[in-house]
């Protein structure tokens, strides 16, 4: 009977293959990690989207303000859990170049929304007075 004849793995190929295998491991693992955070994230953009275009056809539906300087505008209802909506701002704009005064009808809206204490997204759009 020959002892050297063993047909069986040894421990540093067992070693090497564990090895190998960890590091795909981690490179799987990392790439599941890369994934779902990009999915958060895209997630909360999507939402900070809808939440801001909603706010602006809100504010765009609402009764033109030009007594207010800054005009005023309500928030949104039912905004959801998590997210917040800055004040709405609203600007008067002057495009004849009479001074900031006169309202020309023209008011630029800036909407900012926030998750946490992160802002997500800025939305910027024009109300007009017709």
């Amino acid at each position: 009977m020959n002892i050297n004849n063993n047909k069986g793995f040894s421990l540093l190929e067992t070693l090497i293959a564990v090895l190998i295998l960890a590091v795909i491991s981690v490179a799987v693992l990392i790439g599941l990690s890369t994934a779902a955070s990009a999915n958060i994230l895209s997630d909360k953009q999507t939402t900070a989207g809808t939440i801001a275009r909603s706010q602006v056809e809100y504010i765009q539906l609402q009764v033109y303000d030009s007594i207010n300087n800054p005009p005023v505008y309500q928030v949104i209802p039912n905004v959801p859990t998590g997210y917040t909506i800055v004040t709405p701002l609203a600007v008067r704009l002057d495009p004849k170049n009479n001074g900031l005064s006169n309202d020309d009808g023209i008011q630029q809206i800036t909407v900012t929304v926030m998750h946490g204490t992160k802002t997500i997204l800025t939305l910027t759009d024009y109300k007009v007075h017709r």
